[in-house]
């Protein structure tokens, strides 16, 4: 019976990753593809290449340090594309076995490999891009959280802290995720009852570690290049916020103001574009443009635009409030690209439904629960067996009520945060796509475990709703 279950949990998932690797290597035999975005991580990498910073770069260094430990620095090889297929498949493995230990059903494993395993989630691994490794890193950070919950060893928790302090130097959305994690840590005890308290010094470690890592890189960007900050794209990031209210800044600015209105209504127009004039700093010559006019370069540069974008905030609230609705609306919707569409539009479609499917799952999941934990909070009531089993059941769903909330609140946190400082692009959301399906695979079983023990809560006398726990 062991090596049985062994076979099914163990063997039969690595053959199927193997199956899954050779398949896209002969597949995308063009990859890994450079994108747009692709040549500030390979000027990262080559800046790198000898041991040191010599300049103020765009991008964080987690993955530039990818690029240079595949040798991709200066043209991608096939390395990085075995390299960045195996941390997708090894995502995909770490996350199942927190769904194992939550006890989700072996059907709805293999469910969970095979929607992950399809073009539209593996097609990340095949560009020259932060978002694999990005999904990587949380996967580790969330499933070192789960397992230290469950077991207090340091070592996962060392993994939880050494993965999140990666992951904000690879995407800097996620610099405080940190501290939102380390609040939930805090509160568990208290809002799904574990059975022992969290240690005080455990959770500051996990809060403040990664943001001491922040911080010292940050010091070492102010020490050598005169800027406090991890990356001098805020201001142009930030820019997207408030591209249609450029206008509004005052005459001081007025010089400044007819270059950014010039970019922003070229931007609108250009032929092949996304007509929204969220990128027209990054266009050819604004930047060079914008420093020119105010003899500002670098550091000084990057902080004046995160300066006027910030007085273009105050001037239109209500303006950047719509922009942050309509970028949190976005963040949902497909990133699938013509790689994984395989120039389809039958495929793409697919995908799509696939994706709606996903989302639609998720999303009512959570409504539903969190409905659920209203209700119970405001009536002050819990559910409890008198039986063995009974109180089994009852500890299997608050365990599983609470990975579940772990894995929404990244979830969430990286659409708000992406949402209030960027474009909210579908791209963005993906190193969050193996969470929000393993969110609804945890949903549709802790319903399924909720309805039956409410079922025999009204149909037995021995179990009940009950104040006390």
């Amino acid at each position: 019976m062991q090596s049985l279950i062994k076979t099914k949990t163990v063997v039969l998932p690595l053959a199927l990753f193997g199956v899954a690797f050779w398949w896209y290597v002969n597949l995308w035999r063009d990859a890994p593809i450079i994108m747009s975005d692709s040549w500030g991580y390979m000027r990262s990498a080559f800046d790198l290449a000898d041991g040191r910073v010599d300049q103020l770069q765009n991008r964080t260094p987690g993955y530039p340090l990818v690029l240079l430990l595949t040798g991709s620095q200066e043209t991608p090889n096939r390395r990085l594309l075995f390299l960045s297929l195996i941390l997708h498949f090894s995502s995909i493995w770490v996350v199942a076995g927190v769904l194992a230990d939550l006890g989700i059903s072996q059907r709805l494993l293999w469910v969970f490999y095979v929607v992950l395993l399809l073009p539209t989630f593996v097609e990340p691994a095949a560009y020259v891009l932060a978002e694999n490794l990005t999904e990587f890193m949380l996967v580790v950070s969330f499933a070192g959280i789960v397992f230290w919950l469950s077991q207090r060893r340091g070592l996962w928790l060392l993994m939880a802290v050494t993965a999140l302090s990666y992951t904000a130097l690879t995407r800097p959305t996620y610099q405080l995720l940190s501290v939102v994690l380390a609040g939930f840590v805090a509160i568990a005890p208290k809002v799904f009852r574990w059975p022992r308290r969290i240690p005080v010094g455990a959770t500051l470690a996990l809060a403040t570690v990664p943001v001491l890592v922040l911080l010292g890189y940050a010091l070492s960007n102010h020490q050598k290049f005169g800027f406090f900050g991890v990356s001098p794209m805020a201001g142009v990031h930030l820019s997207t916020r408030t591209s249609g209210v450029v206008e509004r800044l005052p005459d001081e600015y007025a010089t400044v103001r007819e270059i950014l209105i010039k970019a922003r209504d070229a931007d609108l127009v250009q032929r092949g574009g996304e007509h929204n004039g969220y990128e027209y700093l990054q266009n050819p010559g604004v930047l060079a443009e914008v420093s020119k006019a105010t003899g500002l370069e670098g550091a000084l540069l990057a902080r004046y635009l995160i300066n006027i974008n910030m007085l273009l905030i105050q001037r239109a609230p209500q303006q950047y409030l719509a922009e942050v609705a309509q970028a949190f609306s976005m963040f949902w919707l497909p990133a699938s690209t013509n790689l994984a569409n395989m120039s389809s539009r039958n495929i793409q479609l697919l995908w799509s439904v696939l994706h709606f499917g996903v989302m639609s799952v998720s999303g009512a999941t959570l409504i539903v629960l969190l409905g659920t934990a209203v209700y119970l909070a405001n009536t002050k009531q819990s559910f409890r067996n008198g039986d063995v089993h009974g109180a089994f059941e009852v500890r299997l769903i608050r365990r599983q009520g609470a990975i579940y909330a772990l894995a929404a609140l990244i979830v969430l946190y990286g659409a708000l945060i992406t949402s209030l400082f960027e474009s909210g692009n579908p791209r963005y959301r993906v190193p969050t796509d193996i969470l929000i399906v393993s969110m609804a695979l945890i949903g549709v079983t802790l319903l399924r475990r909720l309805t039956r023990i409410t079922a025999v809560s009204f149909s037995t006398p021995r179990v009940s709703f009950r104040t006390t726990d």
